[in-house]
């Protein structure tokens, strides 16, 4: 069974990557994906991903096995102006295996240098589409970061969905703790 962890809100990459980066709670990072296969578009020093939702659908379902124990950021015009200001960040967008552009002005100028099937793949939309392929496919849903109210109030939206309520596996706050551990088996 594959499980897909999403951290919710940047105070849980950045917590996360900081775990990463210094090599004191999580692995180094092994790109099992091609990112040459993935067209980009550099804006602001971040190497955001050149396109469409249904481009990312297709590789998010063609690659979701090489994508265990991988990342990706959602962009928007906040993330981007961040990342350029605070190199640390603009690591984390640029090592992960794909930025994704959230918000319409990424794509705007995206396609304004020449991505002209770059579109906006707003981060709700993907999840929602992940959330369906979930539901076929038997995957399963860890939320963390943000401050535990956020969270209980994601998990309470994916239980209302009748359709989904069965790929929520857990929400934490903080996964430094050793019982996320045992959420995750």
């Amino acid at each position: 069974m594959h499980r897909l962890i999403w951290s919710v809100g940047s105070k849980g990459v950045l917590r996360e990557m900081d775990g990463r980066m210094s090599g004191d709670t999580c692995q180094e990072i092994v790109q099992k994906i091609d990112k040459s296969q993935i067209p980009v578009c550099r804006i602001m020093k971040v190497d955001v991903a050149a396109i469409n939702m249904e481009w990312l659908i297709r590789f998010t379902r063609e690659n979701i096995k090489d994508l265990g124990g991988n990342y990706c950021c959602v962009a928007n015009v906040h993330t981007t102006v961040t990342a350029w200001e605070d190199g640390k960040y603009r690591e984390i967008q640029n090592e992960s295996a794909l930025t994704i552009p959230d918000g319409g002005p990424l794509s705007s100028i995206g396609r304004k240098r020449g991505h002209v099937n770059m579109g906006r793949t707003a981060g709700p939309d993907y999840m929602e589409e992940v959330f369906k392929m979930s539901a076929e496919e038997g995957y399963r849903h860890f939320f963390y970061g943000s401050t535990q109210e956020t969270l209980d109030k994601l998990k309470e939206k994916i239980e209302k969905q009748e359709e989904y309520k069965q790929t929520l596996l857990a929400t934490k706050e903080n996964i430094s703790s050793p019982e996320y551990i045992e959420q995750l088996a």
